[in-house]
């Protein structure tokens, strides 16, 4: 049995990519160890029922719900030395790690401790962490669930350590034991441009055995003899594509449901509402988040799932998200937007996703005015997509090759021995 450390300072039940990678590798026979964070009672509340039953470990680096007035201090102090390194780089240009995240550097001393056969380091704050590792002789895996310095748009990428951060992303790419990423388009970028091995891909699926716990039960679908379309993330905001879907109704030849899950920035709603037509205000509904257990059961209600993702950064562009995978694994219709990495997918599952020009309003609307009116054509695509998840898009399968990459790793000698 070998002793692996998941590093990524973030909530454990805001990356379900951490979650399942921790599960599999337990399941596989590994010590696994995740290092995380908990913020508030609502997360407490949900990464105790995410544990519930696991074979792995979660250890937070600060824990504001059950954690000692210590907990608390750092918190403090973590902020204020974030705010201190981001005020150095804005007005004096100097770079540091603390401007990665609020725990890189306890990360770090804790990780060392643990002298575990691997480290998998995900997000940006693990960055900095993955090589102080293996400078320290560690054997160090990295997953690149977001291309970090490319992930923001020029306004937020004033605030990172850019320099850095591609310093340490070419240490990693280049040296680390392996590295996994979400999509093929992504893979092939990051290589051309770290001069690296393309990284193996691991897509951001779920467990296709979660399907034989769905009971047919409708919750959120008001009526059935409309085409219900989907969209969901943690947050309802601009940026994500919603602008366009709402511009696009004013050319739908068809009234059908649309409904948004996730927390709205303050005003959003209204914003989106302001966009729509009359004829489709009483058919968009809004919805709160709900755990990841329940959202395919959710997800499972509708006919279409909806991907606006613009290509506002190579990161958003290149990747294949979590919601295309859920998408496809509730037996949805995709109309994604046509970012590289949803055209790849595009072009993998043909009969079942559909792709508009992004920032195209007319685009949109004539992809699904060429679904909405056929229920033959929507039906196909609902199968094409549960075919494609059962038979490829699919934890189970992607798990595969994750166990592969961790076993590789495991068996080449450490840089210690």
């Amino acid at each position: 049995m070998s002793r692996i450390v998941i590093i990524s300072g973030f909530q454990v039940i805001n990356n379900p990519r951490v979650a399942k990678e921790a599960a599999a590798l337990a399941q596989a026979g590994h010590d696994v160890e995740v290092l995380g964070s908990i913020l508030d009672l609502s997360s407490a509340q949900r990464t105790e029922a995410l544990l519930h039953g696991a074979r792995w470990r979660y250890t937070p680096m600060v824990d504001l719900v059950q954690g000692s007035w210590l907990d608390r201090a750092r918190w403090l102090r973590a902020r204020l030395r974030v705010k201190g390194a981001q005020w150095l780089h804005r007005f004096l240009g100097w770079e540091s790690s603390a401007q990665l995240g609020y725990f890189t550097r306890r990360l770090f001393h804790y990780a060392h401790t643990r002298q575990a056969d691997l480290y998998i380091v995900h997000l940006e704050p693990a960055l900095w962490v993955g090589v102080k590792l293996m400078q320290a002789g560690h054997k160090v895996a990295m997953d690149v669930e977001d291309w970090y310095s490319e992930d923001l748009l020029p306004a937020d990428r004033a605030k990172r350590p850019m320099g850095k951060m591609k310093a340490y992303e070419a240490k990693l790419l280049q040296d680390a034991a392996y590295v996994t990423t979400t999509s093929q388009a992504l893979s092939q970028a990051l290589a051309r441009a770290y001069q690296a091995t393309p990284p193996a891909v691991v897509y951001n699926t779920f467990p296709w055995a979660e399907r034989d716990l769905l009971c047919g039960e409708v919750l959120d679908r008001q009526d059935p003899e409309l085409v219900s379309l989907v969209w969901f993330s943690q947050t309802i905001g601009p940026g994500r594509g919603l602008e366009q879907l709402m511009q696009a109704l004013h050319a739908v030849t068809q009234p059908f449901e649309i409904h948004l899950r996730g927390n709205p920035r303050p005003g959003m709603e209204a914003q989106l509402r302001a966009l729509a037509p009359d004829f489709m205000q009483p058919h968009i509904y809004f919805h709160g988040v709900v755990p990841q257990a329940q959202l395919l059961a959710r997800l499972a209600e509708h006919d279409i799932g909806f991907c606006g993702e613009l290509s506002d950064c190579p990161s958003r562009d290149l990747t294949i998200t979590n919601k295309s995978m859920e998408y496809l694994r509730s037996g949805l219709a995709l109309v994604a937007s046509d970012t590289a990495g949803q055209k790849e997918l595009a072009e993998a599952v043909p009969q079942a996703c559909f792709v508009y020009e992004q920032n195209q309003p007319t685009s949109l609307a004539n992809v699904l005015n060429m679904l909405l009116p056929s229920q033959k054509r929507l039906q196909q695509a609902k199968q094409a997509s549960l075919q494609a998840a059962m038979a490829t898009y699919s934890w189970e399968q992607d798990a595969k090759v994750l166990l592969e990459q961790v076993q590789k790793a495991l068996s080449q000698p450490s840089a210690q021995g």
